[in-house]
């Protein structure tokens, strides 16, 4: 070799061992080594350890070369490193196989382990699909040495009496796509059993998890290993080739497949979902055109003879995940636009979504809440996950005034005749849509449509996913959030059977109204002059008026789990908003003639008035499903009070209307912790039954007695008062005492309330009591 190709040689050498280096660095060996009790037995030997695993990983690196001629390239990029001495002699083959056997292959496979991770960023090319990392399984074939131990080991694999030059070995590994970087790798012989690549595989999945897209060939595939991976969390997509033939399943509506079997739709549904909605969220012209073409597909029917719409399969694989918004949006669009179509036409929903009764495959759905075959079920799940795309979706308009053939009129000036009115799709989903009637897998009938619909409200009006809890980055509500919220509440007070007959909506309708405390204390207040400064909003107010907010809360608190959310929320509110006032005692009053603590009391005593007011709706709905129960609810509203302590303490810990509360620290968290807050103090005592009314009983434990609701208001007002003086370090012994009376004043206020704009809906007997 002439010296200039010696040159080169050289500079390669440095180059590749450098790399080598660079990503399996000697303190990780150095740690392996010591922790399997390989270190050097003298300081001066020539062929330490960690030399030895960088010259193992030189085999691979300069495949075709012997031992001494590996050693020969790699000494002198090491000696430049530092990782051995420079001037060292080349080690013969015999001292590199017999350093090979003292250091032990359980160090290079923790060597590999630990330093086989991802390194694909954002930006390398083909490494991700949206927000997944994707990876893949490889498999491949690899020709050993031909010596006695390898031919026993892994042996001549061949056929037809032929057999190959070599022992083989059979490697499977797990990378990640774009740099082809190897995660995880299984070995075994090419031959005999468990030497197969789905043998392999069983001992990767558990490299998979959450955030990776798998890619497997079809000879991999096979349905328990299907389920171990998708156990892991990682989005699948794997070929299946023609061989497997599945299984006939009963085609009956009434006898569903056995329970194993469901079981496997159902994760099999949720995991495409979830596939298909990451996927979404990908930028990529792929992306782009497969949206555009999925919503040109479902505009056509699918299956035999008719066939059912393409929607209605379509929304069955958007329950779980979150959709790119745009996607999402149109999706909506299209279909209310189909649905409008046939409802001016005079088509029942039957029609429209093409389900024509019997003889359909029963399983379009397989959670088991409803059968599948209105797709607006799966779209409002769909919406339930993905907030921004849900607030649009239900402020946009679904028919106009003056549309053609429009079917929808109303009394809207009290004349006694209706004429043509607009619709928005909150107000023809909530207020006139016929939901298609279906059946829950027990055979009993499904309240999925709406329940998700409530669900889709709530991701709409408070910017996260429905069933989640409030944080910081939602606490700041959008001018659409809150006037969506404000046609909820409106919508509830003028028919109140929109929500009365369908109680399991309350749940998420309260929770929302937990989150827009400051806002329904606005709209209690008869004067609206410096209510900014009174009850502090962080982003956009709902704009609510009292009569509006007395029927609303009336008809949620006859429901446990809205009654619970609405409790602990007013409790927390008024806990934070007075903490608020104590600490900045002319925040909302600053009068000169008088002291700040007279300036202050002003504050307390309203906010006080209001949690009464509050509270008196709460239980008199409380009261009257009691009654309506013979008492036997009491149990589930106290539950439900309990089971809300994880609400009452996100609300305290995001200082939810109180932006500016001495306790709530940078981006509203409260610093300190809850527990360090007066609002967290009383959800404590509210919610873990710490304290007592005058009768002794536990506070709000018996809501059939009116007189209890009112006991247990003003003894948790009083010490929200008496905790946020104290947190403050203001405390007002005065304020405190008067707080009671506020309280009761408002509470005596929701009574007279109820009877003035509850219409035709009950009042409690136990009202009657205290007249």
């Amino acid at each position: 070799m002439d010296q200039d190709a010696l040159r080169e040689r050289k500079l390669q050498d440095l180059v590749s061992v450098g790399v080598l280096a660079a990503d399996v660095s000697r303190d990780v060996i150095d740690e392996v080594v010591a922790e399997y009790g390989r270190q050097a037995r003298r300081s001066d030997g020539k062929l330490p350890p960690h030399v030895v695993v960088y010259l193992v990983m030189g085999l691979a690196l300069f495949r075709g070369e012997d031992y001494e001629e590996v050693a020969a390239r790699m000494i002198e990029p090491l000696a430049r490193l530092g990782a051995c001495r420079s001037g060292d002699p080349v080690p013969t083959a015999s001292a590199i196989t017999q350093a090979r056997k003292r250091l032990g292959p359980q160090v290079m496979r923790e060597v590999f382990r630990r330093t086989a991770v991802p390194v694909a960023d954002l930006l390398t090319g083909g490494a991700h699909l949206g927000s997944l990392r994707l990876v893949s399984f490889d498999g491949t074939t690899l020709d050993m040495p031909d010596t006695p131990s390898n031919a026993g080991a892994y042996g001549y694999p061949g056929s037809a009496g032929e057999r190959s030059a070599f022992p083989q070995l059979r490697l499977l590994t797990l990378i990640e796509d774009g740099p082809r970087a190897p995660l995880a790798a299984e070995i075994a012989p090419c031959h005999g059993k468990g030497s197969g690549e789905r043998t392999l595989l069983a001992g990767l999945l558990d490299y998979l998890e959450e955030g990776m897209l798998a890619t497997a060939d079809a000879g991999l595939f096979g349905f328990d290993l299907w389920c171990r991976a998708a156990q892991t969390g990682a989005e699948l997509l794997w070929r299946v080739g023609a061989g497997p033939e599945l299984p006939k399943v009963k085609e009956s509506r009434d006898q569903p497949a056995d329970g194993k079997r469901l079981d496997q739709y159902k994760d099999l549904q949720k995991h495409l979902s979830l596939t298909l909605a990451n996927a979404t969220q990908s930028a990529s012209p792929d992306m782009a055109r497969w949206k555009f073409e999925m919503l040109q597909a479902v505009e056509k029917p699918i299956g035999p003879g008719i066939g059912v719409s393409g929607y209605v399969v379509m929304s069955n694989l958007m329950r779980a995940g979150d959709y790119e918004d745009d996607f999402l949006e149109s999706y909506g669009r299209n279909m209310l636009a189909r649905e409008q179509e046939g409802v001016r036409d005079g088509r029942r929903r039957e029609q429209i979504w093409g389900y024509h009764g019997g003889g359909l495959w029963p399983h379009l759905n397989s959670t088991g809440t409803d059968f599948g075959f209105d797709p607006m079920t799966g779209y409002m799940k769909a919406l339930s996950n993905s907030p921004d795309a849900a607030t649009a979706f239900f402020n946009a308009e679904f028919i106009g005034k003056d549309t053609e053939n429009n079917p929808f009129k109303r009394d809207t000036d009290g004349d006694g005749r209706k004429g043509h009115i607009g619709l928005s799709n909150f107000q023809y989903l909530f207020e006139e849509r016929n939901w298609m009637p279906d059946q829950d897998s027990e055979g009993e009938d499904s309240i999925a449509g709406k329940n998700y619909l409530a669900a889709a409200l709530e991701a709409a009006t408070t910017g996260h996913p429905a069933g989640e809890l409030p944080t910081p980055a939602t606490a700041a509500h959008t001018e659409d959030q809150a006037k969506l919220y404000s046609e909820i509440v409106k919508s509830v007070s003028e028919v109140p059977s929109r929500l009365a007959d369908n109680g399991f909506m309350s749940d998420s309708l309260g929770q929302i109204s937990a989150e827009y405390m400051a806002d329904i204390h606005r709209g209690l207040r008869p004067a609206d002059k410096n209510e900014d400064l009174l009850y502090p909003v962080q982003g956009a107010a709902a704009k609510l008026g009292e009569q509006d907010l007395t029927r609303f809360m009336y008809v949620v608190g006859q429901n446990p789990e809205g009654y619970a959310a609405l409790t602990v929320g007013q409790h927390a509110y008024t806990a934070s908003a007075m903490e608020y006032h104590f600490a900045h005692p002319e925040a909302f009053v600053k009068d000169p003639r008088y002291s700040p603590t007279q300036n202050m009391e002003i504050a307390i005593l309203d906010i006080a008035q209001n949690a009464g007011e509050i509270q008196g709706t709460l239980g008199a709905g409380r009261a009257y499903a009691a009654e309506l129960d013979a008492g036997n609810k009491d149990a589930e509203f106290n539950d439900a009070i309990t089971k809300a302590g994880e609400l009452g303490e996100s609300l305290v810990g995001i200082g939810v209307g109180a932006a500016t509360a001495s306790a709530v620290g940078p981006g509203a968290v409260v610093a300190g912790g809850v527990a360090e807050t007066a609002a967290g103090e009383i959800i404590g005592s509210l919610t873990e039954g710490l304290m007592r009314d005058s009768s002794d009983e536990v506070i709000y434990r018996n809501g059939e007695e009116i007189q209890a609701t009112r006991d247990s208001t003003f003894r948790l007002v009083e010490k929200a008062a008496q905790a946020a003086g104290d947190q403050a370090g203001t405390p007002s012994p005065h304020i405190v005492a008067l707080v009671g009376r506020e309280a009761e004043i408002g509470f005596g206020g929701a009574q007279d309330r109820i009877r003035d704009f509850v219409d035709g809906v009950g009042v409690p007997k136990a009202l009657e009591k205290d007249k």
